[in-house]
């Protein structure tokens, strides 16, 4: 399976009251607006912005994210959901944790349970933290031309001096055909057969009667 890495923008955060700032990111169904094209910022680190579903390929990190509208349009349906992120962890609290949540396209994901980090934490890119979104038993994963949105339903980090820099990977397959195109399709398949066999079928030689 193919791995594709693109911007995430990925989360409406707040200042949290707790012990702790919390990032709890979630997949859900969306129609909201503005969208973005997922194809456009495969790839890419960037950062996000904290008051609209936008993002800079680069820029200065963030502390808070608005919450994006991402349109799949990458020709294939997305079976799983990998969001990553790196930077500096400076809290208003003691410590930084974050966790995952699905909603609507996945089974299940990971870190359902809540990692901890101390305020003051650097995370480098090439080990940065992971969400993952995975498991179609009962989903059916985001089809091509769908659109979906990343959010943080605990709003943790806002009026921080965290920056962090984002981005998601997924794996994919091809779209699954209606039920309404297979008949045709398979009809189509054994009309073509059986041409074929009746040209290959064998002409007897009368002469040898």
């Amino acid at each position: 399976m193919k791995r594709f890495a693109l911007l995430g923008a990925l989360a409406a955060l707040s200042i949290g009251a707790a012990s702790a700032d919390v990032v709890t990111l979630e997949e859900h169904s969306t129609n909201d607006t503005p969208v973005i094209d997922l194809s456009t910022i495969i790839n890419q680190w960037g950062t996000p912005s904290d008051t609209t579903s936008a993002f800079v390929i680069g820029g200065t990190g963030t502390d808070g994210i608005a919450g994006l509208n991402i349109l799949n349009d990458l020709g294939f349906t997305i079976t799983s959901l990998e969001v990553y992120a790196y930077g500096d962890i400076v809290t208003n609290n003691s410590t930084f944790k974050y966790n995952c949540g699905v909603n609507n396209f996945f089974d299940t994901c990971s870190p359902k349970s809540s990692i901890s980090l101390a305020s003051g934490t650097t995370v480098p890119m090439d080990q940065p933290l992971e969400w993952d979104y995975f498991g179609l038993t009962t989903h059916t994963g985001i089809g091509n031309g769908t659109e979906f949105r990343l959010v943080d339903s605990v709003d943790g980090t806002l009026g921080s001096n965290t920056t962090l820099f984002y981005k998601i990977g997924v794996t994919g397959g091809p779209a699954v055909p209606e039920p309404s195109n297979l008949f045709p399709a398979a009809a189509g398949l054994l009309v073509i057969a059986l041409i074929v066999g009746w040209k290959r079928k064998p002409q007897v030689d009368s002469s040898s009667n």
